[in-house]
């Protein structure tokens, strides 16, 4: 029992340390903003599945900002479609399950988290 115990705790724990995107547009706002974070919506293009997107942006300095484009779609299929069609754009692109964001290392970090 004891070593039944032990693992769930080591997997929850585990879990835990994973970094993992938001589960909703909303949660995903509510986040950047609480990292300091302006966030305006974002609808360059439809896309099949779309369900929305967002622009974060945060100053860093007089001339220096840091800043996180991201959209969620409905299925990670429809994803990996939008993911495939604008990598040959944006080489930092990450497609990570419904999400496909890019922007700076700390604006990612924050949106990841």
């Amino acid at each position: 029992m004891k070593r039944f115990l032990c693992g769930i705790l080591a997997a929850l724990a585990c879990f835990c340390l994973v970094a993992c995107t938001p589960s909703s547009i909303d949660d995903a706002k509510s986040k950047m903003q609480e990292a300091g974070y302006t966030v305006e919506a974002y609808s360059n293009e439809e896309a099949e599945g779309k369900i929305g997107g967002f622009i974060a942006t945060k100053s860093t300095g007089l001339l220096s900002s840091e800043s996180i484009t991201a959209s969620l779609f409905d299925t990670k299929e429809n994803a990996t479609a939008y993911y495939e069609k604008v990598k040959v754009i944006h080489s930092d692109i990450t497609q990570d399950g419904k999400w496909v964001y890019w922007g700076s290392e700390a604006a990612v970090e924050a949106f990841t988290k």
